[in-house]
């Protein structure tokens, strides 16, 4: 048989087509061989010699980025760029000036980069917008170039945005804490409180925050809650916003009223809270006025919230302060010891607040601050009563003494609308 094949071929042999039929096979199979060697060797090379880090805009790096990206000399002079803006340390727009989607080149540091900007438009972020991606790659046989990259853009953010608090606010839509912008660094000592108030409270916070082996040795949870209460216009907010300067931490604002937000949604909403952050329930007397569940109500149930605060899956480590005008409309189980550490009661200014906020205002002028807190005594105003009406004189201490009448009848006028409203419904009543 093999020499029937053998005599077979060499007939052929002779035959140019079907010489030249082999000859293109034999081409064919390595051209083939070629085409899938050349793929093998671009694949190890790309995967071993090429670096490449994604960045999407759901993620606070690609803010960063975005901001180093701006600065490089590229930047300035590429020919496809978009203009865009980030709020800066002041939560103003700042426009930056970035390379436009697409593949670019430029150097770094004597490295060969390469970015690709894009946009997914079948993936959505917060507001339902679609999802911005960058490609960052170079050669290199580990991933330190692009590490020391995003890291110089974080270092970078952070410098331009030294003393300022990062606001968060939570997407039930994503399950993910999304920066809202930056609180501009407010001064303890430009909150009024009660002497030695502020000072307790930084103290406190700082305290509880180096304390985790001691809460972790005694079996007790490693959480701390304030509760802020009292009359509005007091400084609640204003207090926590100073807090978290001092301190450097971000704000992380709570929305329980959200369509989207459920009992389990909330617990992952305070677990994943960054760490030492403030998470802050503003008049939390407005969501859960009463146990009853009403059918137009939050989808978050009054025991979810427990349960998040301190329930057996309850996160350790986090910071919550609650605001309320009304304490008495509190269940006592939320604020109960556990739950609520340390309350601060917020009321009518006294004669040591008024002082300070005179001399802050009127630097140099002790004997008129003494004069107008004593002008204002007897009166029950706020501290927000008070810098609205220096705001009135903004460049004349002796007139804001010489015009003290005016906040006196304001009080006066305050105190009687309060009163009326007290009293009506009594007599209300009493004609019943």
């Amino acid at each position: 048989m093999f020499d029937a094949i053998g005599n077979f071929l060499s007939a052929q042999s002779q035959n140019d087509f079907f010489s030249g039929g082999i000859a293109l096979g034999a081409m064919g199979i390595l051209a083939a061989s070629l085409r899938k060697g050349l793929m093998q060797a671009a694949f190890f090379i790309k995967h071993r010699f090429v670096v490449s880090m994604d960045v999407d805009s759901r993620s606070d790096a690609f803010e960063w980025f975005v901001q180093w990206l701006s600065d490089q000399p590229y930047s300035h002079i590429c020919m496809r760029f978009r203009a865009e803006t980030i709020s800066d340390h002041c939560g103003e727009a700042k426009l930056l000036m970035t390379p436009t989607q697409g593949l670019h080149f430029f150097w770094y540091n004597g490295r060969l980069i390469w970015l690709e900007r894009s946009t997914d438009k079948d993936t959505q972020g917060s507001l339902g917008r679609s999802v911005e991606k960058i490609k960052v790659s170079c050669f290199s046989v580990a991933r330190a170039p692009l590490t020391e990259i995003i890291s110089k853009a974080k270092t970078d953010y952070g410098q331009t945005h030294e003393g300022f608090s990062r606001i968060l606010n939570y997407s039930w839509r994503e399950d993910r804490w999304m920066s809202s912008g930056k609180s501009p660094y407010r001064a303890m000592d430009s909150v009024y409180l009660p002497a030695g108030a502020a000072a307790s409270l930084t103290d406190d916070i700082k305290q509880f925050l180096s304390n985790r082996e001691w809460y972790l040795s005694r079996n007790i949870p490693w959480r701390r809650g304030y509760l802020f209460y009292g009359l509005p216009g007091t400084g609640k907010t204003s207090t926590i916003t100073a807090i978290a300067s001092a301190l450097g931490l971000d704000v992380c604002l709570v929305n329980l009223n959200d369509p989207n937000s459920t009992d389990q949604g909330v617990v992952e909403m305070i677990s994943s809270a960054p760490k030492g952050s403030l998470m802050v329930m503003e008049d939390i007397d407005c969501l859960f006025s009463e146990r009853a569940n009403k059918d137009d109500g939050p989808n978050i149930t009054f025991s979810g919230l427990l349960n998040a605060l301190d329930g057996i899956a309850a996160h350790e480590g986090h910071i919550v302060f609650m605001t309320t005008n009304h304490i008495e409309k509190l269940d006592p189980a939320l604020i109960r010891p556990g739950r609520v550490d340390v309350r601060l009661e917020f009321t009518y200014a006294n004669q040591q607040q008024s002082v300070a906020m005179f001399a802050r205002f009127y630097p140099g002028e002790d004997d008129l601050a003494l004069e107008f807190s004593a002008a204002i005594a007897h009166l029950q105003v706020t501290t927000a009563s008070i810098q609205s009406y220096f705001l009135q004189y903004p460049d004349s201490a002796k007139q804001a003494v010489e015009n003290v009448d005016k906040i006196k009848r304001e009080s006066d006028k305050r105190f009687s609308e309060a009163k009326t409203a007290v009293l009506s419904p009594v007599k209300e009543s009493e004609a019943a």
